[in-house]
């Protein structure tokens, strides 16, 4: 019988330690993310600001959780709208948004593009916290800006090559005349 409980207590811690292992895990994860995660309570108290979110958006942790709310964060009623989405989503089973493009304001109060992702957090069908993961949209902006010059150097390129060649005929045949006259005198 003794064993049996000193077996059932090791068990116990070691399921204890996995929890704790997993979210020390789950804790970098965050933390080491490029992108911004944020969380935040039912009334918008922001419990989580990552490396990535102070990143993109120039604010230290200190200066936000306990201190800002999510909708500080964004244009005036946007955050009340992605949550009247994600509630929306909550009713068709999903939760979720996904890929939603909107826009965000550092510290600086410069409107930041953003991509977001964003689900609910429930206990007892009850939602109880709202999870964002965004990414910055400046850099993909810029790569397809980069792309489209690409383009558009790779198409003036291609004119360039056509219209040498368009000139080279006649003056191949200019040149080639030219020389004919040359011999000739």
């Amino acid at each position: 019988g003794m064993w049996r409980i000193i077996r059932r207590q090791r068990s116990e811690q070691a399921m204890v330690q996995e929890i704790e292992r997993m979210h020390q895990f789950q804790t970098k994860l965050i933390q080491t993310s490029s992108d911004g995660i944020v969380a935040s309570d039912r009334q918008g108290n922001i419990l989580i600001f990552n490396a990535g979110a102070e990143k993109i958006l120039g604010y230290r942790r200190d200066e936000i959780i306990g201190k800002m709310q999510v909708q500080d964060l964004y244009p005036p009623k946007k955050a009340r709208q992605i949550l009247r989405k994600l509630l929306a989503a909550d009713s068709d089973g999903s939760g979720q948004l996904s890929h939603y493009e909107t826009t965000l304001f550092n510290k600086a109060g410069e409107s930041i593009p953003i991509e977001l992702s964003a689900s609910l957090i429930a206990e007892d069908h009850e939602v109880t916290a709202v999870v964002g993961f965004f990414r910055d949209l400046r850099e993909r902006r810029l790569l397809e800006e980069q792309v489209l010059q690409n383009e558009r150097l790779a198409v003036l390129g291609q004119m360039a090559a056509h219209i040498s060649h368009e000139i080279k005929n006649p003056l191949m045949v200019i040149g080639g005349f030219a020389k004919q006259v040359k011999d000739h005198i």
